[in-house]
């Protein structure tokens, strides 16, 4: 249903982490200037993987998947609470494992860090999946006060 504001939360959220399948997380550069690209495949230089990143993949699309599904669990709202816990869960893994990769791939390759706009899209999707588990919290409370009355 696309009318619930908890849907369009989620589906925001879906797409956010979508992107980050198209986009690098984040650039390294050594003292030549070479730069290295760090998406959720790996890190490239030249399309020629350096270091692959199996886990971020499946990570990430453990969250996509979980997200398409609490959307259209929406007549379910318990399952769609549950999901969202989860869903958050799994993307504070994510983060953690991005970091993980993030500073090993550092002293590995021994580069500078710079972060792109799609490094921060894994915390907004997060607060977006916050804010879909508190409407789906509140429709439940206003369906079981519904039926307290009758």
């Amino acid at each position: 249903m696309i009318q619930r504001i908890q849907t369009l939360f989620l589906l925001i959220s879906t797409a956010i982490l979508s992107l980050l399948y198209f986009f690098p997380l984040t650039e390294f550069s050594d003292s030549s200037n070479q730069i290295f690209n760090f998406n959720v495949f790996g890190i490239y230089i030249d399309n020629e993987e350096i270091i692959s990143t199996i886990p971020l993949i499946i990570l990430l699309s453990i969250v996509v998947l979980l997200s398409l599904i609490s959307i259209f669990a929406y007549r379910n709202r318990p399952l769609q609470m549950r999901l969202s816990v989860f869903n958050i869960l799994v993307l504070v893994g994510f983060i953690g494992m991005f970091a993980f990769y993030i500073f090993n791939s550092t002293e590995r390759i021994n580069a500078n860090i710079h972060y792109t706009i799609f490094s921060v899209m894994p915390v907004i999707s997060i607060l977006l999946i916050y804010l879909a588990h508190r409407a789906i919290k509140k429709d439940e409370e206003l369906v079981r006060s519904a039926d307290r009355i009758r």
